[in-house]
């Protein structure tokens, strides 16, 4: 039995270990609480501020840490980690968790910006309002050439935010999906992207629609590889179908 599990559990282990990872973290180890710019690389732009992005303790989703930004009625601001040599084929996953506090106000759009250099007009990106709805695009600062859908279920929770871009396509696939089973995955595709320019930079992104916009939110466990990670839940189901395998082998 101990030898079953030992083998279920490298299974999920090279699930997550074989993805080329480029830059992941989860602003706990090596970062201070208080402003994000500055520290290990991460360097914001925006009005009125470049320094709206702070590591707080206040709330995450894992162990300690997240990134807090708060908003003013026409403030923006975005953040990244740094450039990064993106492969030139193969898939690209961009990922985040998002927690956007239950009063933020309809126009405010928090999500994530992928371009070719630090703060260059988005490629590819995802956002979600103080509404619930989410809108997807490329060249398109609020995205809202591609809106999805309006679900006020993903506010006041904790959502995780996925753009896997299929390079050799031109194709982002966009997956948006429940941490606590409180609303079914939302999907979407960003298409006729250039297949020979490749993004180098990813940011935490913060933006205004029309009229007053104020509002905050969280992020968490910001991720760029070649790879997906499994939510727990799909983790737990990749080790459970593993075991049961294991086992109809041992009936035989």
């Amino acid at each position: 039995m101990f030898k079953e599990l030992a083998f279920v559990a490298g299974i999920s282990l090279v699930t997550i270990g074989s993805a080329q990872t480029f830059y992941s973290t989860g602003f706990d180890g090596g970062f201070a609480n208080g402003q994000l710019s500055g520290q290990n690389g991460w360097a914001g732009t925006g009005t009125p501020s470049a320094n709206a992005f702070a590591v707080t303790s206040s709330r995450s989703f894992s162990l300690s840490n997240s990134v807090q930004i708060s908003q003013g009625s026409t403030d923006w601001a975005e953040i990244g980690g740094g450039n990064y040599a993106a492969p030139s084929s193969g898939d690209l996953y961009t990922t985040a968790h998002l927690y956007i506090d239950p009063t933020t106000a309809t126009g405010r759009v928090f999500g994530l910006k992928v371009q070719n250099g630090s703060g260059a007009t988005p490629m590819y990106g995802v956002t979600v309002s103080g509404d619930g709805t989410v809108r997807i695009g490329k060249n398109d600062w609020l995205f809202n050439s591609g809106t999805l859908t309006t679900n006020s279920a993903l506010v006041g929770r904790w959502i995780s935010l996925s753009l896997d871009h299929v390079i050799a396509s031109g194709v982002v696939h966009v997956l948006i999906e429940s941490t606590d089973n409180s609303f079914a995955n939302i999907t979407g595709d960003i298409t006729g992207l250039s297949t020979s320019t490749f993004e180098n930079n990813s940011d935490l992104y913060s933006n205004y629609g029309s009229g007053s916009a104020t509002g905050s939110a969280f992020f968490d466990d910001y991720r760029v590889a070649s790879t997906p990670v499994p939510e727990p839940a799909t983790l737990g189901f990749l080790s459970f179908g593993a075991l049961a395998a294991m086992r109809r082998r041992r009936v035989r």
